[in-house]
C-alpha cells in the first residue's frame, strides 16, 4: 500500500506510484486524513526543516500478536518497489523537491538536505522489518 495525504510528500507519492506502475508491482492507495499516520513518519515529516516522506505499507492481519499474518509475496514486492524507487531518484532530486512550485517561497521550508532523505528512505526500510 502506498499512502498518501497531508505530512506525506506529493511527489514521493507519484514517483512511488509512478514506480509501482511502471514495474508491475500491485498496489492500492491507503488514505491517510487528519492528524497524520500512526507511524515514523510522522515524526520524521517534521525533524529538521522538514523532511520529505513516503509511506509504503504490508498489508497484514493480527498486528502485534503472536499470531500477526504477512504474505511473503508482499514483503518481496515491497523490497522491490522501494529498490526501484531509489534507483530511479535523478542525482539532483533533492535540489528540486519542493512542497510548493512557487519559486518564491523560503528555501528553509521548501527544499531538504539529502541526507534527511535518505533517513526518511533508511525509515521505511526499517518499517518493513518491524
Amino acid at each position: 500500500m502506498i499512502g498518501r495525504g497531508p505530512i506525506l510528500h506529493p511527489r514521493v507519492f507519484e514517483l512511488l506510484h509512478e514506480t509501482a506502475a511502471a514495474e508491475g508491482i500491485p498496489f492500492t492507495v491507503e488514505s491517510h486524513v487528519g492528524r497524520g499516520t500512526f507511524t515514523d513518519a510522522d515524526a520524521i515529516h517534521r525533524s529538521r526543516a522538514g523532511v520529505p516522506c513516503g509511506l509504503v505499507s504490508i498489508p497484514l492481519r493480527y498486528m502485534h500478536t503472536p499470531v500477526e499474518l504477512i504474505a511473503i509475496k508482499d514483503v518481496q514486492r515491497v523490497g522491490r518497489l522501494l529498490a526501484e524507487f531509489i534507483a530511479g531518484l535523478e542525482p539532483d532530486f533533492m535540489t528540486t523537491i519542493r512542497w510548493e512550485d512557487n519559486d518564491a517561497a523560503s528555501d528553509v521550508h521548501s527544499r531538504w538536505p539529502s541526507h534527511s532523505f535518505r533517513l526518511a528512505v533508511h525509515a521505511l526500510a526499517v518499517g518493513l522489518c518491524k
